[in-house]
């Protein structure tokens, strides 16, 4: 029977190789291995709790359904967690190389913490934001503060005034427009920021959309203007350590894993942050943006969230990442579905919030960068959120 159910599976197996988007397919369902057939139960592994969970709430009845086809004696599937060995180190001249990076790594991630925030107000509204929030985080004991770069202008300024106000906080952009800040110029801003500060910033970088650019944004394709950018980075002397992207395609999350200290995609699900840690490795960073909402009432908090989410899943980028997981047109349509809302911002009490947190840190995430959208003050909900989100509190169930 054993030969027959392996011979079941790879059918299976390829025809979910055939039917499912590559980008979910390559992290999720290829490293799906059969176990065994026992007792009507077809028990299948995969490496970890979290991508077992949601293969077994996604596939479960597609693989159970498939497998009857073949064998009606199997009346249930089990997913099981096997942890993948570690694979041999290697000791060619490249990884030499390689190994240079997690070092500064590792001292990133320590600096960050698992919990930081992310704040438009800093680039949105008075210059004096970015010092009383900032000020207000590093109280709270987040590890960071992200500021957006939206449309260029005065980002370098204002993360500087946050790191003048500061001591201890990590201050980076969330991200800034490569489109709009000369690579030379960037590369001095972050030297001069990072001089003055004691290393305490980091500079996101990011390929903006149409409709900030305009007609000019689709006479290179992202990639190529980003690997061009960076190249420029290069040669104005800007450490590989010091700079990360704001990536969601795949294409884009490797080039974060090759040519920067990682990425920071924001408005994803938990699964997203799963997949990219499979697209990273092991060794880069992967700092997430979640926003949330601080309200427990299921219409108030989706009807807050409408008031800004179509504005990331109507740029090509965001929504082509949303159906990769299985969002659909319908769910992409108007100001978004429940389902849609409810993946991608964290809403409800603070332990719901500090469990969605917790599911991306679950997923691969080093830190977590929490944006307070709704009716109260972002400070205001940091502080709330605090006692649940400080750095010892907030861990990988894995490590509890």
């Amino acid at each position: 029977m054993t030969d027959r159910s392996i011979e079941i599976w790879e059918k299976i197996h390829a025809h979910l190789r055939d039917e499912v988007d590559e980008v979910v397919f390559r992290p999720w369902l290829e490293p799906l291995t059969f176990v065994e057939t026992c007792d009507g139960v077809a028990r299948l592994a995969l490496r970890s709790r979290f991508r077992r969970d949601w293969v077994a709430n996604t596939y479960e009845e597609y693989i159970l359904a498939k497998w009857r086809e073949a064998d009606d004696t199997i009346t249930d599937i089990e997913f099981v967690v096997q942890p993948r060995p570690r694979p041999a180190a290697r000791h060619d001249g490249q990884t030499k190389e390689r190994l240079q990076k997690p070092i500064a790594l590792d001292l990133i991630r320590k600096q960050l913490g698992k919990v930081g925030v992310w704040s438009r107000s800093p680039y949105f509204f008075e210059a004096e934001q970015a010092t009383t929030l900032a000020a207000a985080a590093e109280e709270l004991g987040y590890g960071a503060l992200w500021i957006p770069g939206f449309d260029g202008g005065h980002i370098f300024e204002r993360c500087g005034m946050a790191l003048q106000a500061t001591s201890k906080l990590t201050v980076a952009t969330g991200v800034a427009n490569i489109w709009r800040h000369d690579p030379a110029e960037v590369a001095q801003a972050v030297g001069r920021l990072r001089s003055d500060s004691g290393g305490r910033f980091l500079v996101g970088l990011g390929v903006s959309h149409k409709y900030l650019i305009g007609d000019d944004y689709d006479k290179i394709a992202p990639l190529k203007k980003m690997r061009n950018y960076l190249d420029d980075l290069d040669a104005a002397g800007l450490p590989v350590e010091d700079r990360l992207l704001g990536a969601l395609g795949p294409k884009m999350l490797a080039l974060s894993a090759e040519r920067t200290a990682g990425a920071h995609p924001c408005f994803i699900p938990p699964e997203f942050t799963a997949a990219a840690r499979e697209t990273l490795g092991e060794g880069p960073l992967l700092m997430p943006e979640v926003t949330v909402i601080l309200e427990s009432d299921p219409t108030e908090a989706r009807a807050y969230a409408r008031k800004f989410a179509s504005l990331y899943f109507k740029g090509p980028n965001y929504a082509n990442m949303l159906r990769r997981f299985g969002f659909t047109d319908e769910d992409l349509a108007g100001y978004g579905s429940d389902r849609l809302i409810d993946a991608v911002v964290a809403w409800g009490d603070p332990a719901a919030i500090a469990d969605r947190v917790r599911a991306h840190l679950d997923a691969g995430a080093d830190h977590v960068a929490i944006q307070s959208r709704g009716r109260k003050p972002e400070a205001d909900v940091w502080r709330e959120l605090a006692p649940l989100l400080q750095n010892n509190q907030v861990t990988c169930k894995a490590e509890n």
